[in-house]
């Protein structure tokens, strides 16, 4: 007899998936969490159920799960990681769905956990910089994996153990950025030793870089690739090793080393858990120079570079805002999730102003429009500028040149800038000293450059017999971009008011009451070796004071002649009196 059995049980909600704070948390800077799956119902046959993440955002260490209808109802967990990518996106949410198959289960709906990640990414641009530079970089992953547990994990070990027997290789993952658009002179690896051993170890690159420590085993490890390294030879405890990487880093990106063990005596190297970090290993890259843009007023144009730090979720705009002596093209850029880590071109002209600047700088500062961030980091660029503008002074001379007198009549100039300058600008009279000016100092200001200004330029009157003769007077400069130096100097022809009045003398007691201008007896006796001696009538002592030159320099006097006093020369033979008389 055959009887016709109607089941009433449907398959309606027969995923059970659960987590004991509601959903998954995980951070793209590490760690993970886990959740069960379970069937509610006891299925017919064999069921799999297929772990899926649409937008390829988590790393799962099952991507199904397989259940009887002996284990239904036993919990399976599942553990999530979240997968480090460069994207800016904030804290996100990304579902994993379920998809169950077979034993009477094909119809279920599938069911979805929401997974909450939460991004390390920054919104950020870069600019390479002007300088030289040392960037230094620490494993976002390192751990060693073992032949002999090929399934096994050993991504938070202490120590990255390097052995041959058992088989034993280490992994250094490093996250490299702010390379583009600059050179890289060398890159070091710097391991400390925590375990001495005969071998250190050979170092490779890796094939792949789609790895994390929370997971990685002998199994899932990348392979070993070019380029080599280098290998190691005796390494003692406390040493710190080193080998050049510089075939490792040609620009931003994942850098992935694997140690390959050349002695059976394991040696040990300390992992970026050891000590907190104090430890890590370190990838430090040195960076050459990148000259900062440099432009020329109507001449040479200069270019710069600028890419964003993560990617966006959407377009980015650069804004340029240069100050007033610069232009840039073009005057903003566009990134989107395509190109976001591309260099683009800005290039940088100077503004061909009338200003006397000198070589002097300017700023191009930067806003970033950045679709779900705000106050977005942008380094400013600092550019040098050549002015094509030549600081010079206008001096008019009255009448054409510059006579002045002895103790007379003096003569004017006229002075103005020849070219607009940046600020205040001090011109300076100098002379050596037969010359003399008023003002010695003029200000100009950028309003009153090109107004001339008066100097009244005089002789000083000095006691020398020189005749007619020529002197000159220097103007020198500073600030407002005039560099300090002199800028013009101007010759004067100055009249002599001093001359010389020959006296004969016969022999003996020749002169009295010379009434010449004010000078000494010294003076008198050291002109004319015929002169012995000479008496002074002081009318304020009513006396009589002698001078000669028989006597020592010690005990001779200088005896000034004032006006309207009268002395007596004595002389050995006839002779002539020289007596200088000024103006």
């Amino acid at each position: 007899m055959i009887v016709n059995v109607t089941d009433n049980d449907t398959v309606t909600g027969q995923v059970l998936v659960t987590h004991s704070g509601g959903s998954p948390n995980v951070s793209e800077s590490g760690g993970s969490d886990s959740y069960t799956v379970q069937l509610s119902l006891e299925p017919s046959g064999p069921v799999a159920v297929a772990v899926v993440d649409s937008a390829q955002q988590l790393l799962v260490d099952k991507t199904a799960l397989f259940f009887t209808t002996a284990n239904w109802n036993v919990a399976q967990t599942v553990t999530v990681t979240a997968l480090d990518d460069p994207t800016v996106e904030g804290t996100h949410v990304i579902g994993l769905r379920h998809v169950a198959t077979g034993g009477g289960h094909d119809g279920t709906p599938a069911k979805t956990i929401a997974v909450s990640i939460s991004d390390n990414d920054v919104a950020g641009v870069i600019i390479p910089a002007s300088d030289a530079g040392r960037l230094t970089f620490t494993p976002i992953d390192d751990a060693w994996i073992g032949e002999a547990d090929p399934k096994k994990n050993h991504g938070n070990a202490s120590r990255i153990e390097v052995d041959q027997s058992p088989v034993k290789e280490g992994l250094l993952r490093f996250n490299v950025s702010g390379i583009p658009g600059r050179a890289v002179l060398n890159a070091v690896l710097r391991l400390q030793v925590r375990d001495g051993s005969p071998g250190g170890g050979r170092f490779f690159g890796a094939a792949h870089n789609a790895w994390q420590e929370e997971n990685v085993t002998w199994n899932l490890a990348p392979a070993v690739s070019v380029p080599f390294l280098g290998q190691l030879g005796s390494v003692s405890p406390g040493q710190a090793v080193e080998l050049d990487a510089s075939s490792l880093v040609t620009g931003d990106g994942l850098v992935t080393v694997r140690i390959l063990a050349t002695s059976s005596n394991r040696v040990e190297y300390a992992s970026k858990e050891d000590q907190a970090g104090a430890l890590a290993p370190e990838l430090i890259v040195d960076l050459a120079p990148t000259p900062a843009p440099a432009v020329s007023e109507g001449g040479a144009s200069d270019s710069y570079t600028i890419r964003l730090a993560s990617q966006p979720v959407g377009n980015v705009t650069i804004v340029m805002l240069p100050d007033a002596d610069l232009t840039t093209t073009p005057t903003q850029l566009i990134f989107a999730s395509a190109n976001w880590s591309q260099l683009q071109l800005v290039t940088v002209s100077a503004v061909d102003d009338d200003e006397t600047e000198g070589a002097h700088t300017a700023r191009i500062a930067h806003t970033a429009i950045w679709p779900g961030a705000t106050n977005v980091s942008v380094p400013d660029v600092t550019v040098t500028i050549e002015d094509n503008d030549v600081p010079s002074l206008i001096v008019t001379e009255t009448g054409n040149d510059t006579a002045v007198v002895e103790g007379g009549v003096g003569d004017s100039i006229l002075v103005a800038l020849g070219a607009k300058p940046s600020g205040s600008v001090t011109v300076q009279f100098s002379s050596g000293g037969e010359l003399a000016a008023t003002p010695s100092t003029l200000i100009f200001t950028t309003v009153n450059w090109q107004t001339p200004q008066t100097i009244q330029v005089m002789a000083i009157d000095d006691t020398q017999v020189e005749g007619d003769h020529g002197g000159s007077f220097t103007l020198s400069v500073s600030g407002g971009g005039f560099s300090g130096g002199v800028l013009a100097t101007v010759f004067a022809t100055i009249v002599d008011n001093d001359f010389v009045e020959l006296i004969p003398l016969r022999q003996g007691l020749e002169l009295i009451g010379w009434f010449g201008l004010p000078t000494t007896t010294r003076a008198i006796l050291d002109s004319n070796p015929r002169i012995v001696r000479i008496w002074v009538w002081k009318v304020s002592t009513q006396s009589w004071l002698i001078d000669s030159d028989e006597l020592p320099d010690g005990l001779r006097a200088v005896i000034v002649i004032e006006r309207g006093q009268g002395l007596f020369i004595v002389s050995s033979r006839a002779t002539t009196l020289e007596v200088t008389v000024g103006g």
